[in-house]
């Protein structure tokens, strides 16, 4: 879920930027003006009967000659013909009279003459076209970058400690005891002092052996510690999910 949304807002801004990056055509596009005065074409840049301009803009004729008749002319049609004559792009405003005004656009290099048809030989202009350079918007590059992965540790396994065995003989043996013998009356014969020897039938009974249940005792650790492995790793687990859930 959490590359998704990087990647969304990735694309975001990417189509962000695309959007502000200006087009070619809107870097270049130009008016460029030109007065009709004076028996004279005049440029406001240069201030001259020169025009510099790129491929794509517009030059702007404006009239302010009074009632002084004038045209703005190039090519073929012009009466007479402009010198050279102007086949690629060739224009022609007819004649007029102040207030007047009239626009060409240029779209191919080059250099185009003009002139005036009413006054042809003291009224002329040249427009200079230049290619219009070319606008290359910055390469957007994505950077994805991996997400840290969470290793779980293994959890150490619970050894339980050995069981201390308590050995005792295999059989006690009691030491041998005197029986007195009761008063007997005088005339009753003495009687004769028993005794019990070592080791006689039944007297070394042995004792149960202890000990023997270290392994029994070990197996609540065991089993201690495999509960507590699992509720660790089932602990992490839900944190993890919770992690993600909240980025």
């Amino acid at each position: 879920m959490t590359r998704l949304i990087a990647l969304g807002l990735l694309l975001l801004a990417l189509a962000t930027a695309l959007l502000l990056v200006p087009s070619a055509h809107d870097a270049r596009a130009a008016t460029a003006a030109v007065t009709v005065a004076n028996y004279s074409f005049t440029d406001s840049v240069s201030g001259t009967s020169t025009t510099t301009i790129q491929a794509g803009d517009t030059v702007t004729w404006t009239w302010n000659s009074g009632a002084v008749p004038h045209s703005t002319c190039s090519g073929a049609t012009c009466s007479p013909p402009t010198s050279p004559a102007n086949t690629v792009d060739p224009w022609e405003s007819g004649t007029f009279s102040t207030p007047h005004t009239f626009s060409h656009t240029f779209t191919t290099p080059g250099t185009y003459t003009y002139e005036c048809e009413v006054h042809p030989t003291i009224m002329t202009g040249t427009i200079v076209v230049q290619a219009a350079p070319t606008v290359t918007p910055p390469a957007a590059t994505a950077t994805f970058t991996a997400l840290p992965t969470s290793t779980v540790a293994p959890l150490p396994t619970a050894t339980g400690q050995p069981s201390a065995t308590s050995t005792v003989p295999a059989s006690i043996t009691p030491p041998a005891t005197s029986t007195p013998a009761p008063a007997a009356p005088a005339t009753a014969a003495t009687p004769t002092v028993a005794r019990t020897p070592a080791g006689a039938a039944g007297a070394g009974a042995s004792l149960p052996r202890t000990g023997d249940g270290g392994a029994a005792d070990g197996a609540p650790l065991r089993w201690l510690g495999l509960m507590l492995g699992a509720a660790g790793l089932v602990t992490l687990g839900v944190g993890l999910i919770w992690k993600r859930r909240d980025a």
